[in-house]
Order: C-alpha cells, then sequence, then structure tokens
C-alpha cells in the first residue's frame, strides 16, 4: 500500500464500533481484532458503561454479549435502538441459546453470531455492511458516512435461521 492510499478497515474506515463484553480477555482479544482489521473500535465491560459510550458518540456498529452483569442483553438491545438518532447495526456474539437468542433478535438484533464464532464469518458481515452501505448511498457518495442499508439477519455461526 502507498503512503497516498487509505486502508478501508471493516465496514468502512469512518464506521465507529462499540463493543461491549464483560469477559476482559474476550474483550481485548475482540476490540484488538477489529482494530487489525481497520475498525475504530471500542470497548466497554458492562452495559452502564455503554450507555455512556453511545450517550457521548454515535457508533455505526455495535457488538455485543447477551449475559453482561447489569443489564439484560436484549434490554440494552433495545434502549440503544429505541434512544439512538441513527439506529445502529446491532450485531450479538453469545454463549447463550434459546429464548435469550428469541428475546434479542425481537429486540432488534441484526445478527446473532454463537460462540465460539468465526472470525471469518464476521469479518464478512461487516465488510457485507459497507458493501450495502456503498451501494445504498449511491456513486456519488461513496466515502460518505454509511446510510442503515438493511442486510439479511439471522443467525450465524451453527444455529437455525430466526429470522
Amino acid at each position: 500500500m502507498s503512503g497516498r492510499e487509505v486502508r478501508r478497515g471493516v465496514a468502512g474506515q469512518d464506521n465507529q464500533h462499540l463493543l461491549f463484553e464483560d469477559s476482559p480477555g474476550v474483550l481485548d482479544v475482540l476490540t484488538t481484532l477489529l482494530r487489525e482489521e481497520g475498525a475504530d473500535a471500542v470497548g466497554v465491560a458492562n452495559g452502564r458503561d455503554a450507555l455512556s459510550a453511545l450517550r457521548a458518540h454515535d457508533f455505526d456498529v455495535i457488538m455485543t454479549d447477551l449475559g453482561l452483569p447489569d443489564i439484560p442483553g436484549d434490554v440494552l438491545i433495545r434502549a440503544i435502538l429505541d434512544s439512538a438518532p441513527r439506529p445502529p447495526h446491532v450485531i450479538v456474539i453469545t454463549g447463550d441459546s434459546g429464548p435469550a437468542l428469541i428475546r434479542a433478535k425481537e429486540a432488534g438484533a441484526s445478527v446473532i453470531f454463537t460462540k465460539p464464532c468465526d472470525w471469518a464469518e464476521l469479518v464478512t458481515y461487516l465488510k457485507d455492511l459497507e458493501f450495502a452501505a456503498v451501494a445504498s448511498a449511491g456513486s456519488e457518495l461513496v466515502g460518505a458516512t454509511p446510510s442503515r442499508a438493511p442486510l439479511p439477519t439471522g443467525l450465524v455461526g451453527g444455529g437455525a435461521n430466526l429470522a
């Protein structure tokens, strides 16, 4: 890459990613991997800190676990989507199953990845967000802040489709 080229990261260089995960090791690894992919990523360990970060900044992509220590994941997803001026894409990465996944989907999660999730699948999904946003913006707006173009929703990484 030459010094004049700009590296476009997952879901675009201008997109802001907020990741909440209560396991410090998993939070550090996922935040680091997102940054390695070129994302501007912020990691927090609980729902209260996530809501504070969201009040201070407009994030494009939210990645959350469902089993947070202070706020149930589905309640947090609903609060985020109800209060955001521009609703973000909500990606759930969880070890939960059954009813918790249904509640997350009903709350507005865009997609659910089950743990252990395949990093390549997650990166592909994020890159598809970038592609959909650019396509919906039109060629005259390439490089502008991506829109919230809808993508197929469902469960990824080893489960039945909930869409």
